[in-house]
């Protein structure tokens, strides 16, 4: 049987961010992941870091998509 694995959404593009990001692709290396940034420059550059297939450019914007299946908050507090 074939593992389906969720698609992840980061909110958020620091240094948190990346290292989920890094984790989940040493564990799962076809994890699908995008991010979101209130800087769109922020979010691309994670998504091509990480060859992500998506990226927003701001947090509205990636909630109301239907793109992943689980966010990640990874702002700063």
């Amino acid at each position: 049987m074939k593992r389906i694995l969720p698609r992840v959404c980061f909110l958020g593009c620091g240094a948190i961010a990346q290292r989920h990001s890094e984790m989940l692709k040493k564990l799962f290396p076809n994890i699908e992941l995008c991010y979101a940034s209130r800087e769109i420059s922020k979010s691309k550059k994670m998504a091509e870091m990480f060859r992500a297939s998506n990226y927003f450019g701001n947090y509205e914007e990636a909630l109301c998509s239907d793109y992943f299946d689980i966010a990640f908050i990874t702002t700063p507090h």
